[in-house]
């Protein structure tokens, strides 16, 4: 066919994606495809290819620690707005620029959206909060609070032989791991990009608290509620 008839071939396509669809019996009888997965194949290529979604990735460092990929389309005041692909579709939301740490653009291009504003208790400066949010993404993947979930377990099947009452003792037993600080040492090296080891470590235990309670009040609700209903099917429920 020559570089010449590949690349007026390619332009053809580009210019009117369907067109791919009106050759495909010549591409079924050369490649020996069936109908069907050729279908699927081509336009796979044809949505990766004109979905900008598909490969342009903006990157968005949430202050709770949490990172996002997709495309952010529009700054629209007091938010931006974000898409990123789901399966079937692209989905918009609003996102408050007080809940962003910083933007990374796909083309290079970083963006601090965080100002220090002692009026909305945000004291840290963009490198104390860096060190905070660096703690809180550790803390989400690597803490493990298996103890207090055993515990809240236990005390939430003890509550249930308790009767009306039996919401009191995990209540307590919440009330109590919430006054303690998770430990911070994890056997896991500081990141080479932490400053301070200080606001580090208080990200780690604010994300692990907050892990802790949350997976310790399933537990205790889980055990409670799992002894009423044995209680409920044998009868011994009172």
């Amino acid at each position: 066919m020559g570089i010449i008839g590949l690349l007026s071939v390619f332009l053809t396509i580009f210019g009117n994606p369907l067109y791919i669809y009106a050759v495909i019996p010549a591409i079924m009888k050369r490649t020996g495809l069936s109908f069907l997965p050729l279908v699927f194949f081509l336009t796979g290529i044809i949505i990766l290819i004109f979905n900008p979604l598909a490969y342009s990735q903006d990157t968005i460092f949430l202050l709770n620690g949490d990172v996002i990929t997709g495309k952010v389309s529009s700054d629209i005041g007091e938010f931006f707005s974000f898409e990123w692909q789901k399966p079937g579709k692209v989905r918009t939301v609003a996102i408050e620029k007080t809940e962003i740490f910083s933007i990374h653009y796909e083309g290079g291009l970083q963006k601090m959206v965080y100002q220090p504003d002692s009026a909305l208790g945000r004291d840290f400066t963009y490198g104390q909060m860096s060190d905070f949010m660096e703690g809180e993404r550790n803390a989400g993947k690597f803490y493990k609070p298996g103890l207090p979930v055993y515990g809240a377990a236990v005390v939430g099947v003890a509550g249930a032989y308790m009767g009306f009452w039996g919401f009191l003792l995990p209540t307590l037993y919440l009330g109590g791991l919430s006054l303690r600080k998770p430990p911070c040492d994890t056997g896991l090296p500081v990141p080479n990009t932490v400053r301070d080891k200080e606001f580090y470590e208080m990200g780690y235990r604010h994300t692990a608290r907050k892990k802790k309670l949350q997976h310790s009040a399933v537990a205790a609700l889980g055990g409670l509620v799992t002894i009423w209903i044995v209680k409920v099917a044998t009868g011994g429920l009172k």
